[in-house]
């Protein structure tokens, strides 16, 4: 309903961030290039499998939480 709902946000036209739509994440603040893109659901991809040292398939990096390939 949040999202999809007679009053949510795709209704009311709110678009996704950049970072999540598969935009450039080309800067910022402690970046360090390390993202290239973004999955198909949306998350940031890491730039490693050293981000991700329980295995589980999720990363922290650039602040965010990132999606191992």
């Amino acid at each position: 309903m949040f999202v999809n709902g007679a009053n949510g946000l795709k209704s009311r036209g709110i678009e996704k961030a950049g970072i999540y739509g598969g935009g450039s994440n080309s800067g910022g603040s402690g970046n360090t290039g390390g993202n290239s893109g973004t999955t198909d659901d949306g998350y940031p991809i890491c730039s490693s499998a050293s981000v991700d040292p329980d295995g589980d398939g999720w990363g922290w990096e650039n602040n965010a939480s990132c999606k191992v390939r």
